[in-house]
């Protein structure tokens, strides 16, 4: 039995052997393969992801995604500005009416511009997380909001 033990020991190191020997002569083949099967994989990501640019693999990847973000949210800009339009309100200002000791309530001479045309600066910021997503800022002066006042109005704002 001893003598058996040891030939089978004998095969299964020359089995190991050969394998590796096998391997070892085969390790070009073995490279190319390996490498054609990575390049493969990044043109199945490429054609998944609409992405038809040669690019270093991860880096392109990352850009075309980020230029589609920054393209969608450009495509946003009118509809955010609208929407922050809709949700700001201007208050209404109106002569102020004045008083003096002794000679009751006055009203201020109607010829007189008071308001000298004033500006009026709005900016409305929007946070996500705690940190700033975006910002609009609209100047106005007294008779641009004047108009804005009878056009809305007209519309029944």
């Amino acid at each position: 039995l001893g003598s058996i033990e040891k030939d089978v020991q004998s095969v299964g190191k020359n089995v190991a052997q050969g394998f590796i020997k096998g391997m070892k002569s085969k390790e070009k083949d073995m490279n190319k393969t390996a490498k054609e099967l990575a390049k493969q994989a990044v043109k199945a990501m490429k054609k998944e992801l609409k992405i038809h640019s040669p690019s270093r693999v991860s880096a392109g990847i990352a850009k075309y995604f980020g230029e589609g973000w920054i393209n969608q949210l450009k495509s946003m800009y009118k509809d955010s500005r609208d929407a922050v339009d809709g949700m700001i309100s201007l208050p209404k200002l109106s002569t102020p009416q004045l008083s003096f000791a002794g000679a009751g309530t006055m009203s201020l001479n109607d010829s007189y511009d008071y308001n000298r045309n004033e500006k009026i600066s709005l900016t409305a910021t929007f946070n996500v997380d705690g940190k700033e997503f975006a910002r609009h800022q609209a100047e106005y002066n007294r008779s641009e909001l004047n108009k804005l006042d009878k056009i809305n109005t007209r519309l029944g704002r």
